[in-house]
């Protein structure tokens, strides 16, 4: 919807408008459900017409500007900076998914192929690992857990972070919304995220054995309720998908969380699958 089309909030976003700074133009709001942000905005370059995601936050800069500006990962949103918006507060800009999130397509779709949430698997594994053990050349990396893994913070693009279009079977798989993230000593847990996926985890801590966990949870197609989440298994109790699958979804959830696969294990054992599947 345009801005000139939202009926419940036009003095918000008319105000937003004349306090965005040069050159950015605001274009329209966006849906937006976290608990940390007071809004997020489609946004557009003057100059370039590339468009990015603003996220506002009326009290301070959004607390996903300190993350997001340490990671430097195709499968984790990209950070573009951040900004403020007088008395609208503060803003973190990130490339803008144009495909939405992992929920809205699933939910979209009448079947999904199993080697498509294989790419969903890999990507956000990759994203994982990266952000746990950092990139190959950092000479010292505190290890950053998301704490909020689920479909609704997986978003899809049809584009690389520069911009160019992607000739690829599926749109790149996204990891965003690091609005929870922590390093591992320091999270407050007054606050547990979505109840869905944090049942799911089967810990009491925040770990990355919780994230890998939520991730196995994700991927095995059924939420809290017994319900199916890919559309080829909703009101089926079988799974449809391959053993290979719910064997490497059964490792993460391993109730005992020592028993999890770390990130880049988890990111070689699937790769190792996929390839297999190719044979």
């Amino acid at each position: 919807m345009e801005i000139d089309q939202l009926p419940t909030t036009p003095t918000r976003c008319s105000t937003l408008k004349d306090l965005l700074p040069a050159p950015w133009e605001l274009l329209k709001e966006l849906p937006a459900a976290g608990a940390f942000n007071d809004g997020i905005f489609l946004v557009r370059h003057a100059k370039t017409k590339d468009q990015a995601a603003l996220k506002v936050n009326a009290f301070q800069t959004p607390p996903d500007a300190d993350f997001l500006s340490q990671l430097h990962h195709k499968n984790i949103t990209k950070y573009i900076g951040t900004i403020s918006l007088g008395e609208f507060g503060f803003g973190i800009l990130m490339e803008f998914c144009d495909e939405g999130d992992l929920k809205d397509y699933c939910g979209q779709q009448t079947e999904i192929p199993e080697d498509f949430i294989w790419h969903v698997f890999e990507s956000v594994a990759d994203a994982l690992s990266y952000c746990y053990d950092g990139p190959e050349d950092a000479k010292y990396w505190r290890p950053i857990l998301h704490n909020d893994i689920r479909p609704a913070n997986v978003f899809l693009s049809s584009k690389s972070q520069s911009g160019e279009v992607l000739n690829a079977k599926y749109p790149r798989v996204v990891l965003g919304d690091f609005g929870l993230a922590s390093h591992p000593s320091n999270y407050d847990s007054e606050y547990d995220g979505d109840e869905e996926y944090d049942e799911a985890a089967m810990l009491c801590s925040y770990s990355v054995q919780r994230d890998v966990c939520v991730l196995g949870r994700m991927i095995d197609s059924w939420d809290h309720k017994g319900e199916g989440y890919w559309p080829r298994c909703r009101g089926d109790k079988v799974s449809p998908y391959s053993k290979q699958l719910k064997e490497l979804t059964g490792a993460c959830q391993k109730a005992n969380s020592m028993q999890r696969p770390l990130p880049n294990e988890l990111l070689r054992m699937i790769r190792d699958a996929r390839c297999a599947r190719r044979q």
